[in-house]
C-alpha cells in the first residue's frame, strides 16, 4: 500500500571507548618462569612455588581489592634498557599501570627511560613496591633518583604477607573506579586495610618518608590505613590519574564521534558547522569528567581563575582556513584550546583553636 511518509530506522554503531587506565600489568624480572616476552593473566592469586613471594603478595593485595577482575605479568626476564623503552611504549596502549619492584626500578638508566615518557600525554602511571630501608637511607636514595617524575609512585613495603602496590592496583581495576554519575571517584589517601601489618616507622622516619614522597601503611585510630599517596613530583597520585583518565575520555568521545558519523553516513565536514560538533562533544565529555569527580571545572582561563566557565574556545572556520592552510588542505584542526582544574583531596587538616 503506497505510504505518503516512510521512516527507517537506522541504528549508530556504538564504538565502547576503553581506558587503560584501569587495566594492570606486573613488569617481572624473572619473579615468573615464563619466558621472555610472554604476557601473562591472572585471574586468582598466585600460590605457584616457581614465582618470588613479592609477586604472590602483590597478587592476594590486587584480588583482595578486585574481584571478578585480572591483571597481566609481562616478563622481561632480564634488563636491556636499548629495548625497554620501546617495550613500556607497546604496552602502554593496552596498560596504563604498570608495576615493579625496586629489583627493576634500580637498573641502570630505568630512572631516564621513566623521565623520557614523564609527558602528560602519556597515559601510563608507575607504581613501585620497595623493600629497602629507612635505617640506612637506602629508600631515601631510591626515591631521590626518581625525583620530580609526575607518572611514578613510591610505596614502602612493609606488610608480611599483602603489597601496597597490589592494593592499588586492585583499586584502579575494581569497579569502585568504573566511573558513573552515581559512582565518582573517591581518593585512594586514607584507604583502610584492615587486617595489614602497618609500618612501624618512628617519627622522624615519617617525616622523611612524607619529605621523599614515599606512601606507606599507617596506623589512624587503630587502623592500617594507606597514607601519603604523592608521586614523586609532590602532587597528590589522583591529580595526575585524573587529567590522564579525563584527556583519554576526551580523545576517545572524539574518536567516537568520528567513527559514528562515517559508519551511520552523517560525515563531519570539516566547515563551521563541524567545529561547532566536535566543540559540543568536547564540552558534553568535560562535563561528564566534571560529574565523575575528575576535574572541578573547565573553561577559559589560568592559574586557577577563569574568565569564563562551562565554554572552550576554538578558532573559527574562516579565521582559521586563511591562517593554516596547510592544516587545512591536509584535514588538521588545532584550534581548540581551554583549561581544566583537576580535583584535589584533603590530606591535612589545621585547626586555629583559641582557648580562655
Amino acid at each position: 500500500m503506497f505510504q505518503p511518509v516512510i521512516i527507517n530506522t537506522k541504528k549508530s554503531v556504538l564504538i565502547q571507548p576503553t581506558n587503560p587506565l584501569r587495566n594492570v600489568v606486573f613488569l617481572s624480572l624473572g619473579d615468573t618462569p615464563n619466558e621472555r616476552g610472554s604476557a601473562t593473566t591472572i585471574t586468582q592469586p598466585i600460590t605457584q612455588s616457581d614465582y618470588s613471594g613479592f609477586i604472590k603478595k602483590f597478587s592476594n593485595s590486587f584480588f583482595a581489592f578486585s574481584q571478578n577482575t585480572q591483571f597481566v605479568v609481562y616478563e622481561l626476564k632480564t634488563y636491556d634498557s636499548g629495548t625497554l623503552q620501546t617495550t613500556l611504549g607497546n604496552l602502554a596502549n593496552q596498560y596504563g599501570i604498570m608495576v615493579m619492584t625496586d629489583t627493576l626500578a634500580d637498573q641502570s638508566g630505568l630512572q631516564a627511560i621513566l623521565k623520557a615518557i614523564d609527558i602528560p600525554n602519556n597515559p601510563c602511571l608507575f607504581l613501585i613496591g620497595t623493600t629497602k630501608s629507612f635505617t640506612d637511607n637506602a629508600i631515601v636514595t631510591l626515591a631521590q633518583s626518581f625525583n620530580g617524575l609526575s607518572n611514578t609512585l613510591l610505596c614502602y613495603e612493609s606488610a608480611t604477607n599483602n603489597a601496597i602496590v597490589g592494593a592499588i592496583s586492585g583499586l584502579l581495576a575494581s569497579s569502585k573506579f568504573e566511573f558513573s554519575s552515581t559512582n565518582p571517584i573517591s581518593p585512594i589517601i586514607y584507604t583502610s586495610l584492615q587486617g595489614w601489618q602497618y609500618s612501624s616507622l618512628n617519627n622522624e622516619q615519617e617525616q622523611t618518608a612524607i619529605q621523599n614522597n614515599i606512601t606507606y601503611i599507617r596506623e589512624l585510630i587503630k587502623v592500617p590505613t594507606l597514607f601519603n599517596m604523592t608521586n614523586m613530583d609532590g602532587n597528590q597520585f589522583l591529580y595526575w590519574y585524573s587529567y590522564k583518565y579525563t584527556a583519554t575520555m576526551i580523545k576517545d568521545g572524539i574518536t567516537q564521534y568520528m567513527m559514528n558519523s562515517a559508519n551511520a553516513n552523517r560525515p563531519l565536514q570539516y566547515n563551521q558547522q563541524g567545529i561547532d560538533k566536535l566543540n559540543s562533544n568536547i564540552v558534553g565529555t568535560l562535563k561528564l569528567a566534571q560529574g565523575y569527580g575528575l576535574i572541578n571545572q573547565f573553561g577559559i582561563g589560568d592559574n586557577n581563575e577563569f574568565s569564563a566557565t562551562n565554554i572552550i574556545n576554538s578558532i573559527p572556520f574562516a579565521t582559521y582556513i586563511v591562517s593554516n592552510p596547510t592544516n587545512y588542505a591536509n584535514g588538521i584542526y588545532d584550534g581548540f584550546s581551554f583549561s581544566v582544574q583537576i580535583g584535589r583531596y584533603f590530606k591535612q587538616i589545621v585547626l586555629d583553636i583559641t582557648i580562655f
